[in-house]
Protein backbone atom coordinates (compact mmCIF):
# COMPACT_ATOMS: atom_id res chain seq x y z
CA UNK A 1 0.00 0.00 0.00
CA UNK A 2 2.79 2.44 0.90
CA UNK A 3 4.62 1.51 -2.30
CA UNK A 4 1.62 2.36 -4.47
CA UNK A 5 1.07 5.57 -2.51
CA UNK A 6 4.69 6.60 -3.17
CA UNK A 7 4.29 5.77 -6.85
CA UNK A 8 1.11 7.83 -7.01
CA UNK A 9 2.77 10.75 -5.18
CA UNK A 10 5.68 10.74 -7.63
CA UNK A 11 3.31 10.91 -10.56
CA UNK A 12 1.13 13.58 -8.94
CA UNK A 13 4.10 15.96 -8.80
CA UNK A 14 4.14 15.86 -12.60
CA UNK A 15 0.52 17.03 -12.84
CA UNK A 16 1.62 20.49 -11.68
CA UNK A 17 3.31 21.05 -15.05
CA UNK A 18 -0.09 21.13 -16.76
CA UNK A 19 -1.38 23.98 -14.61
CA UNK A 20 1.83 25.91 -13.97
CA UNK A 21 0.72 29.16 -15.63
CA UNK A 22 -2.66 29.24 -13.89
CA UNK A 23 -1.11 28.26 -10.56
CA UNK A 24 1.48 31.03 -10.90
CA UNK A 25 -1.22 33.53 -11.86
CA UNK A 26 -3.32 32.86 -8.75
CA UNK A 27 -0.31 32.38 -6.46
CA UNK A 28 -0.94 28.70 -5.68
CA UNK A 29 2.17 27.40 -3.88
CA UNK A 30 2.81 24.18 -5.80
CA UNK A 31 6.00 22.15 -5.46
CA UNK A 32 6.87 23.00 -9.08
CA UNK A 33 6.53 26.77 -8.58
CA UNK A 34 8.47 26.70 -5.31
CA UNK A 35 11.34 24.47 -6.45
CA UNK A 36 11.46 24.59 -10.27
CA UNK A 37 11.21 21.98 -13.01
CA UNK A 38 14.57 20.29 -12.41
CA UNK A 39 14.03 19.75 -8.68
CA UNK A 40 10.42 18.65 -9.22
CA UNK A 41 11.32 16.03 -11.82
CA UNK A 42 14.33 14.87 -9.78
CA UNK A 43 12.22 14.47 -6.64
CA UNK A 44 9.47 12.73 -8.62
CA UNK A 45 12.04 10.31 -10.04
CA UNK A 46 13.51 9.60 -6.61
CA UNK A 47 10.07 8.90 -5.14
CA UNK A 48 9.08 6.61 -8.03
CA UNK A 49 12.48 4.82 -8.01
CA UNK A 50 12.18 4.28 -4.26
CA UNK A 51 8.73 2.75 -4.79
CA UNK A 52 10.18 0.42 -7.45
CA UNK A 53 13.02 -0.70 -5.15
CA UNK A 54 10.58 -1.24 -2.28
CA UNK A 55 8.26 -3.23 -4.53
CA UNK A 56 11.12 -5.49 -5.58
CA UNK A 57 12.11 -5.99 -1.93
CA UNK A 58 8.58 -6.74 -0.70
CA UNK A 59 7.37 -9.06 -3.46
CA UNK A 60 8.83 -12.45 -4.26
CA UNK A 61 9.86 -11.86 -7.86
CA UNK A 62 12.14 -13.69 -10.27
CA UNK A 63 15.76 -12.50 -10.40
CA UNK A 64 15.31 -10.92 -13.85
CA UNK A 65 12.73 -8.51 -12.41
CA UNK A 66 15.58 -6.56 -10.79
CA UNK A 67 17.07 -5.99 -14.24
CA UNK A 68 13.65 -4.89 -15.50
CA UNK A 69 13.43 -2.46 -12.55
CA UNK A 70 16.84 -0.97 -13.37
CA UNK A 71 15.85 -0.54 -17.04
CA UNK A 72 12.52 1.01 -16.03
CA UNK A 73 14.15 3.49 -13.64
CA UNK A 74 16.78 4.39 -16.25
CA UNK A 75 14.22 5.11 -18.96
CA UNK A 76 12.05 6.93 -16.43
CA UNK A 77 15.03 9.16 -15.62
CA UNK A 78 15.52 10.00 -19.30
CA UNK A 79 11.86 10.93 -19.72
CA UNK A 80 11.89 13.04 -16.54
CA UNK A 81 15.02 14.79 -17.79
CA UNK A 82 13.12 15.58 -21.00
CA UNK A 83 10.29 17.08 -18.90
CA UNK A 84 12.72 19.28 -16.98
CA UNK A 85 14.45 20.51 -20.16
CA UNK A 86 11.31 21.03 -22.26
CA UNK A 87 10.45 24.59 -23.21
CA UNK A 88 6.81 24.11 -24.16
CA UNK A 89 3.84 22.40 -22.59
CA UNK A 90 3.53 20.24 -25.71
CA UNK A 91 7.02 18.81 -25.16
CA UNK A 92 6.43 18.39 -21.42
CA UNK A 93 3.05 16.70 -21.88
CA UNK A 94 4.54 14.18 -24.30
CA UNK A 95 7.31 13.24 -21.88
CA UNK A 96 4.90 13.12 -18.93
CA UNK A 97 2.54 10.92 -20.94
CA UNK A 98 5.45 8.57 -21.64
CA UNK A 99 6.28 8.45 -17.91
CA UNK A 100 2.67 7.50 -17.17
CA UNK A 101 2.59 4.83 -19.91
CA UNK A 102 5.91 3.41 -18.85
CA UNK A 103 4.78 3.25 -15.22
CA UNK A 104 1.56 1.51 -16.19
CA UNK A 105 3.50 -0.98 -18.31
CA UNK A 106 5.97 -1.73 -15.51
CA UNK A 107 3.43 -2.15 -12.73
CA UNK A 108 1.01 -4.17 -14.86
CA UNK A 109 3.92 -6.38 -15.88
CA UNK A 110 4.83 -6.89 -12.22
CA UNK A 111 1.19 -7.79 -11.48
CA UNK A 112 1.27 -10.41 -14.27
CA UNK A 113 4.52 -11.86 -12.89
CA UNK A 114 3.11 -12.01 -9.35
CA UNK A 115 -0.11 -13.69 -10.50
CA UNK A 116 1.91 -16.15 -12.59
CA UNK A 117 4.21 -16.87 -9.62
CA UNK A 118 1.21 -17.56 -7.41
CA UNK A 119 -0.27 -19.84 -10.07
CA UNK A 120 -3.29 -17.57 -10.45
CA UNK A 121 -2.73 -17.46 -14.20
CA UNK A 122 -1.21 -20.10 -16.42
CA UNK A 123 2.14 -19.45 -18.11
CA UNK A 124 0.43 -20.07 -21.45
CA UNK A 125 -1.66 -16.96 -20.72
CA UNK A 126 0.98 -14.87 -18.90
CA UNK A 127 3.47 -14.69 -21.80
CA UNK A 128 0.96 -13.61 -24.48
CA UNK A 129 -0.66 -11.21 -22.02
CA UNK A 130 2.72 -9.62 -21.30
CA UNK A 131 3.53 -9.42 -25.02
CA UNK A 132 0.16 -7.80 -25.73
CA UNK A 133 0.76 -5.29 -22.95
CA UNK A 134 4.16 -4.33 -24.39
CA UNK A 135 2.73 -4.11 -27.94
CA UNK A 136 -0.17 -1.84 -26.90
CA UNK A 137 2.19 0.43 -24.96
CA UNK A 138 4.63 0.71 -27.87
CA UNK A 139 1.87 1.35 -30.42
CA UNK A 140 0.33 4.14 -28.32
CA UNK A 141 3.80 5.54 -27.66
CA UNK A 142 4.79 5.79 -31.31
CA UNK A 143 1.31 6.71 -32.55
CA UNK A 144 1.23 9.86 -30.41
CA UNK A 145 4.86 10.89 -30.53
CA UNK A 146 5.30 12.21 -34.11
CA UNK A 147 2.38 14.60 -33.71
CA UNK A 148 3.98 16.14 -30.65
CA UNK A 149 7.76 16.22 -30.34
CA UNK A 150 8.93 13.37 -32.54
CA UNK A 151 11.14 13.99 -35.55
CA UNK A 152 8.16 14.74 -37.79
CA UNK A 153 6.66 17.19 -35.32
CA UNK A 154 9.96 19.03 -34.87
CA UNK A 155 10.50 19.13 -38.64
CA UNK A 156 6.99 20.47 -39.25
CA UNK A 157 7.49 23.16 -36.59
CA UNK A 158 10.81 24.18 -38.16
CA UNK A 159 9.19 24.42 -41.61
CA UNK A 160 6.32 26.54 -40.21
CA UNK A 161 8.86 28.82 -38.57
CA UNK A 162 10.74 29.24 -41.86
CA UNK A 163 7.48 30.05 -43.65
CA UNK A 164 6.74 32.83 -41.17
CA UNK A 165 10.00 34.66 -41.98
CA UNK A 166 9.34 37.57 -44.40
CA UNK A 167 10.93 36.91 -47.80
CA UNK A 168 11.53 33.24 -47.08
CA UNK A 169 10.80 30.72 -49.80
CA UNK A 170 7.40 29.09 -49.05
CA UNK A 171 7.66 25.37 -48.38
CA UNK A 172 4.66 23.04 -48.56
CA UNK A 173 3.87 21.02 -45.41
Amino acid sequence: SAVLTAMFAGRMLLKDFRDVRGDAHIGKPTFLLQHGATTTTLFSGIVIATAVVALNMVLVLPAWSSAAAVIYVGILGLYLRAVARAHTWNEQSTAIGLVVRLSALYFTGIAIVVMWGQSQIDSAIAAPLGALLVAVTLVTHFANMPMRVGHLGVAAAAIRELQSVPGAHPLPI
